[in-house]
């Protein structure tokens, strides 16, 4: 059987496209979650019920916000909520969705939200072999995702110009397929090709780089893209 594909019933199965670089086999990956409530209160019942399972098989949450204010970027391409959450292996997520406990759980994200956008991400910065920690509810953060290819050069250097720090970027690894019998085989939409989140020590600092030329230079570098200042949930 393809490492890359599951079967989770008799007529449904799964399967992870690879799109970028690195080897989708073997390499740490980092799931994209970006999404509109339908629920709110479905959706925090859905995760609290998910989290174990997500635990069992590894993985961990690195980041959940909430947009509080657009700085670029079309309506269409912006979202509420950014979870993400990394994966040892990427068979480590296919065997969470394996389990029929957790597909039970799913039904719940299924009611909960809105316009979800998911895929994989390998990390790119200079954090990626740091350990997580927990947020102490100080920093601010701006999520920029882009169509295109970042110069991670320039936005490393932009960052320390600006006193921000990237906190994560991840590149464009992986999408999900969702294969049923007799039906057509649905891709799961996934609009960037990177994602990075922005860190400052407070409103004021994020703000400011928002605002910045060298940041408004590279954001005419990249066709489609779109950022937002987010608030961090602890």
């Amino acid at each position: 059987m393809n490492q890359l594909k599951r079967d989770l019933t008799k007529t449904i199965s799964v399967e992870i496209i690879p799109v970028g670089e690195g080897d989708v086999s073997s390499d740490r990956i980092w799931a994209i979650n970006w999404f509109n409530y339908k629920k709110k209160w479905l959706y925090g019942l859905y995760n609290r019920l998910a989290a174990p399972h997500v635990i069992r098989v590894g993985g961990q949450l690195l980041f959940k916000g909430h947009i509080q204010q657009t700085v670029f970027g079309a309506a269409e391409l912006a979202r509420e909520t950014l979870l993400i959450v990394t994966y040892p292996k990427i068979d480590n997520f296919l065997e969470m969705l394996t389990v029929k406990a957790f597909q039970i759980v799913g039904l719940l994200r299924v009611k909960a939200v809105k316009e979800f956008v998911f895929g994989f991400t390998k990390r790119v910065d200079m954090n990626a072999a740091a350990p997580m920690q927990k947020y102490n509810g100080t920093d601010a953060y701006l999520v920029y995702h882009y169509q295109s290819k970042a110069d991670k050069e320039k936005l490393n250097e932009l960052a320390r110009n600006e006193n921000v720090k990237i906190f994560f970027h991840g590149e464009k690894m992986a999408q999900l397929k969702r294969i049923e019998s007799g039906k057509e085989d649905v891709l799961a939409p996934f609009f960037m090709d990177g994602i990075i989140v922005f860190e400052a020590d407070n409103d004021e600092a994020i703000a400011n780089f928002a605002a910045s030329e060298g940041f408004m230079q590279h954001k005419m570098l990249n066709k489609a893209g779109f950022a937002a200042i987010f608030t961090r949930e602890k």
